[in-house]
Order: structure tokens, then sequence, then C-alpha cells
């Protein structure tokens, strides 16, 4: 299977320093999916100095925002002499407090580039395909800009360059997904859908599709209808790896990714993984190595009312229900 190809628009990682609707989880995503080669990442050194020249600012927008929202009211003299008053004055300072300690602890990481949404842009960058920005490629986002042409503003350059780096690099016949939220990708007539002037330039010199969304959440859940944490990639790769081992060592590895992640996995998947068992002889053949005999049982308790008697007599021929022998074989 192909990887995706996508382009993250610099707004959408400097939005996890104000407001959004997505939350640090969708970074996190991205990054798992990049790593396990079902995403592209195409960028540029413009996105990457953008993101590095305006992120305090995003900070200190946020901040203030967040600040200007003001205190709770005081209480009126009416309602002084009730008990409740003084719970409510103690919930008051509360929050004043955790308010005043949530900014310090902002302004510290973001001080030393340990805010969460800093450490994953700079690891999703560095996994990216980085396109450097030529001088070549800076005069010819020069002449779109002063010709009029998508996207960006007149005003500045930004969008241009990262157009210009991207119909340059991006391999022909690729369906290219842009996430950007300020507009400058999109279409005038239709705000969700992907500006008609570009699209058809990206067919015409690229042969792919142009494809726009608003947030990285909507478009992870459109081309990754499956996926909801972070923690559901390596799932999912770890379950693939399992059901197709071509050996008892691979066996064993995937098992061992699939131990911490038992409590998590559904009925759907865990009848894939039954299958596998019973069909794939380099899991059943070791059916009842500790490692695997336990991941296979703790999967038997958890789903047994879903298991037919036939079936559930095939599983426990192979994945044995017998005493722990070893001081490593703890169940789950």
């Amino acid at each position: 299977m192909q990887p995706i190809s996508v382009f993250i628009d610099t707004n959408i990682f400097l939005a996890f320093h104000h407001y959004t609707k997505d939350d640090i989880e969708q970074l996190k995503t991205v990054l798992e999916l990049i790593n396990s080669g079902k995403l592209k990442l195409y960028s540029t050194s413009q996105v990457m100095d953008e993101y590095n020249r305006n992120r305090e600012e995003k900070l200190s927008q946020a901040i203030k925002e967040f600040t200007s929202k003001g205190s709770p009211p005081g209480i009126p003299r009416c309602m002084a002499d009730y008990p409740e008053s003084e719970e409510y004055r103690e919930a008051v300072e509360k929050i004043a407090k955790a308010k005043d300690h949530l900014i310090q602890m902002v302004k510290a990481d973001a001080a030393t580039r340990q805010l969460p949404a800093d450490l994953l842009f700079d690891q999703i960058i560095d996994k990216s395909e980085l396109i450097a920005v030529s001088d070549a490629l800076y005069l010819k986002a020069l002449k779109r800009r002063n010709s009029g042409n998508p996207p960006g503003k007149s005003t500045s350059l930004g969008d241009q360059i990262s157009w210009e780096c991207l119909l340059e690099v991006v391999p022909a016949n690729t369906d290219l997904h842009i996430v950007s939220q300020d507009g400058d990708f999109s279409s005038d007539l239709i705000p969700s859908d992907v500006n008609p002037f570009l699209a058809d330039e990206w067919k015409k010199k690229n042969g792919g599709q142009l494809l726009l969304k608003e947030q990285l959440r909507p478009f992870l859940k459109n081309k990754f209808p499956t996926i909801e944490l972070a923690i559901d990639v390596e799932k999912e790769e770890a379950i693939n790896g399992l059901i197709n081992s071509g050996s008892f060592s691979w066996t064993h590895t995937q098992v061992a990714k699939l131990k911490p992640m038992t409590g998590s996995i559904s009925w759907s998947e865990a009848d894939q993984i039954f299958d596998a068992g019973l069909s794939n002889n380099q899991i059943s053949w070791i059916g009842t190595d500790s490692d695997v005999r336990y991941f296979y049982r703790g999967l038997i308790d958890k789903f047994g009312d879903k298991i037919s008697a036939e079936r559930m007599a095939l599983l426990d021929e192979v994945f044995p229900q017998t005493s722990a022998t070893n001081e490593d074989e703890v169940e789950f």
C-alpha cells in the first residue's frame, strides 16, 4: 500500500500553541503514521522557519486571551452569609492559583522548547521530506505572487514558496492532501474545497489530485478511519504483523508488541487474531510457548462469550489453559 502524501501548513502546527479543535493526540498520530510508512509528509524549510519565527507570538496571544477571561465574580451581599459562600471563595482562590501556575509552566517550557507541540513538531519535521528553498524556487514564488496567482496573500510569500517547492519535488501522479486552515489554499466559493486554480495546476503539472482539509482530525478520520489514537497505529501494525507472520521469531516479536495493548484490542481485531492463530502454523506451532499462549489466553478470557464452542475447542488445543511453570509467565 502506497503511503498517503500530505502537506501540513504552518498554521496547523502553530494552532497547537493557541486554540484549535485538534488536540496533541493528532500530532502523535501523524508521527506514528509517518514512522509506520502509512503517511508521507512533504514539508519545506519555509514551514520550519515560519513556525520558529511565529511560535512565541502565538504563545503570547494564547496567554493574553487566557488571562483576559477575568476572574469569577465576587459574592453579592445577599449570598455572603450562606455556608456555601466560603466554598465558593476557596474555589475561586484555587482557580486563580491554578491559572497562574499554568502560565508559569508554559512560559518555562516554551523558553526551553519543551512544550509537547514543539517536541512533536521537531520529530515530525525530522521524519518528513524537507524541501530546501533554492534561489530558483524563490524567484518562481515571487513571480507567482506578482502575477496574482494563488496560494497566499499579496502581502506575503510563504505559501507561494511552499507551493513551488511541492510542484518541484513531489513525484508525478501523486494525490496530495493539504491541511491548512487560513483559507489561502481554499476555494472562495466553497471554502471547504481546495482552490480550483491550484487543483487544475496540480493536475496539469503533476498529474495527481489535490485535496484540502482545514483540520488534522477530519483528515485523519477520512483517510485512516480505524485510527483514533496514536497507539492504534502501532496496534494495527502489530496485529497485521502477527496475522501475516512468516517465522517463529517474528511471531514472538509481534506478541511482545501486542501484550501491553491487550486491553484495547476490540472483538473484530481479536477475531482476526484467533483466525491467524489457528491457520498460520508460524503461530500455532508455538502456541504452547509461554508468551504466545498467555497472550492468546488473555484474549480468550476477554472474549470467551463471543467464541463458539467449536472454535473454543480448537483454541484450547492450540493454546492450552495450563498453569504457569516459569517465573516470567504472568497472566494479563
